[in-house]
């Protein structure tokens, strides 16, 4: 199998399937209105191997599948699942292959809670991406399984009527490797 160098399809999440990773279900309020986005993640550059994770990059990419625009959370603060929702936009899962552990997030993020100008709104079809590398995460040599995830839904309160998307969502899983 050739992970990590050829991207898998994109992982779509439903409003009625929550996996077993998932800490907060979706208020009440949010599910009435939401919509499917889909995550897709790949490694900038190319598969190579790298000396930290501050090396490897990562290309984010939030695509709205659904026929209508949806107002998705646009700040991309990237951070582990242990971390507080009010700055968990998306948490990584980084496992070892050889050891089957997982890449503990070290980082302190300084953020305010999330307000009306971090949101966007996505058209259909539309897409939303950046870039963050791996820095904050506390990995071991050899290759690791990288998959992002976005399970925290937005305040109603900055929702304004609008759709959301569906949670949880998981991305596609791909390959680094440290050296």
């Amino acid at each position: 199998m050739n992970v990590g160098r050829t991207p898998r399809a994109l992982v779509v999440a439903s409003l009625t399937f929550l996996s077993p990773c998932t800490k907060e279900r979706p208020s009440p309020m949010s599910t009435i209105s939401e919509s499917t986005v889909a995550l897709h993640i790949e490694q900038k550059g190319g598969f190579a191997p790298k000396a930290a994770g501050n090396e490897i990059g990562l290309l984010f990419v939030f695509k709205n599948t659904s026929a209508e625009s949806i107002l998705i959370n646009g700040r991309g603060i990237v951070a582990g699942r242990e971390s507080a929702p009010f700055i968990r936009d998306i948490w990584l899962s980084i496992k070892n292959q050889k050891s089957g552990r997982t890449a503990e997030f070290g980082c302190l993020i300084n953020a305010m809670s999330l307000g009306a100008k971090d949101l966007r709104t996505l058209a259909p079809g539309e897409t939303f991406q950046f870039e963050r590398d791996l820095h904050c995460f506390r990995m071991e040599a050899g290759r690791s399984l990288v998959s992002a995830h976005v399970d925290v839904p937005l305040p109603a309160a900055l929702q304004g009527g609008k759709k959301t998307m569906s949670l949880p969502v998981a991305s596609n899983e791909i390959e680094v490797e440290i050296r």
